[in-house]
């Protein structure tokens, strides 16, 4: 694939893509009608991660809870429960997210036909490209 291909020398990772009809970053009703947002308790997480995409990944001295809503990426500090500042390069919805944990790089990549490539854990932003296609699945391949 394009959108992986320039991070051939990464190594490999396969994630599959969670995500649902409804994108964007506005709360949801649980079953009684409350409102339900990412970071409700744990039946309403769960009931989130069916329908968002949400990863996990730690390191040693880290461990980050990212979140796309639309085309922002939320990330969190799982350690200190704050959100970690990053620039937001996507102008279209996330559709998916891959990690490398020994090279400490994620992809993201969706419907603005362009992937990007941050450092872990500063999610600053490494590269970035477009291509010629929405991208629905990322992976590190060897």
């Amino acid at each position: 694939r394009a959108e992986s291909s320039a991070m051939a020398d990464a190594g490999h990772v396969d994630l599959k893509m969670t995500g649902g009809q409804n994108d964007d970053a506005e709360c949801e009703e649980d079953a009684k009608g409350a409102p339900m947002n990412w970071g409700d308790n744990a039946l309403g997480a769960s009931t989130l991660l069916a329908k968002r995409l949400i990863r996990s990944i730690s390191g040693p001295d880290f461990d980050l809870i990212i979140y796309a809503a639309g085309a922002v990426l939320v990330v969190v500090d799982a350690r200190t429960a704050q959100r970690v500042e990053c620039e937001q390069p996507h102008t279209d919805t996330v559709r998916d997210i891959a990690y490398h944990p020994e090279k400490r790089l994620l992809l993201s990549g969706g419907d603005d036909k362009r992937w990007v490539c941050w450092e872990v854990p500063s999610m600053r932003v490494s590269v970035q490209a477009a291509t010629g296609k929405k991208i629905v699945a990322l992976c590190f391949s060897p």
